[in-house]
């Protein structure tokens, strides 16, 4: 194979592997933890922010979503803020994650672990913070032991960055109405920014079954029967199907509200 074929088979690999990946974000601005750890001049008693970031990836053999989680930040009010880098899931398990943290604080080495069966919008984290023994030189992350020093649970919400993939500019109530579509599907389904004029802009779910990974690329909008109604084409592997038609009135009614019915001519 020459050079010019090496590099486009090479091409190809990669853009179908990124294509069933992607590095998502999620934060919880609210965390719940305790510590009942006490140590001079170190409080962890409560927890600003959890910070997570997390790539997701398509198994290619069975279709089921797995994580790699990159980086996890523990924002701390009355202590050093904690970054971990370098997760591993714990083999055995389908829903735990360590990592090992050298010099963080005052201790020599601490074990970090994330427990979560799944990484959505409003999914629930465990997370755990414990004292490696010094004395031990063993570092296997499924054996390390230590007393703990922080623990606590919290719901997370995805913050990843959204692109608007389609615009579609309209009437409905004698004002312009614009919809913009989001690639990212959220927890119900297609995400539609409208903006309103005289009503505001609010957020449209489109009802839409797909994976995390699937995204939104196209709006129709069908305004030839008494109420306009609507539906996006999404993108799920190599696949494009249509979500359910809806009414573009009963979606306005959900985000702003009872609405008048149009005056007849």
């Amino acid at each position: 194979m020459n050079l010019k074929r090496m590099i486009g088979a090479t091409s190809m690999i990669l853009a179908s592997t990124l294509a069933n990946a992607e590095l998502l974000n999620f934060s919880a601005q609210q965390p719940a933890g305790y510590s009942s750890y006490t140590y001079p001049g170190l409080n962890l008693e409560s927890l600003d922010a959890l910070n997570i970031r997390v790539d997701a990836n398509v198994n290619e053999s069975n279709g089921a979503l797995e994580y790699d989680i990159k980086r996890a930040e523990f924002k701390f009010p009355q202590a050093n803020d904690l970054i971990v880098n370098g997760f591993e899931k714990v083999h055995g398990t389908s829903d735990t994650y360590r990592a090992m943290v050298n010099s963080p604080w005052v201790f020599k080495k601490v074990l970090v672990e994330l427990k979560a069966y799944d990484f959505r919008d409003d999914e629930s984290v465990q997370y755990r913070i414990t004292v490696v023994d010094t004395t031990s030189s063993n570092d296997n992350l499924t054996q390390a032991q230590g007393v703990e020093l922080f623990s606590g649970q919290s719901n997370v919400k995805d913050v990843t960055n959204k692109k608007v993939t389609d615009v579609v500019r309209t009437q409905y109530l004698g004002k312009n109405l614009t919809l913009r579509l989001y690639d990212r599907l959220g927890m119900q389904g297609a995400q539609i920014q409208a903006v309103w004029m005289g009503y505001g802009t609010e957020i449209l779910n489109l009802d839409a079954s797909a994976s995390l990974l699937a995204k939104a690329v196209t709006l129709h909008l069908d305004t030839q029967g008494p109420e306009p109604r609507i539906k996006a084409s999404i993108k799920e592997n190599n696949f494009t199907f249509d979500s359910a038609e809806q009414d573009l009135r009963l979606l306005l009614e959900q985000a702003f509200g009872p609405l008048p019915y149009p005056e007849l001519p």
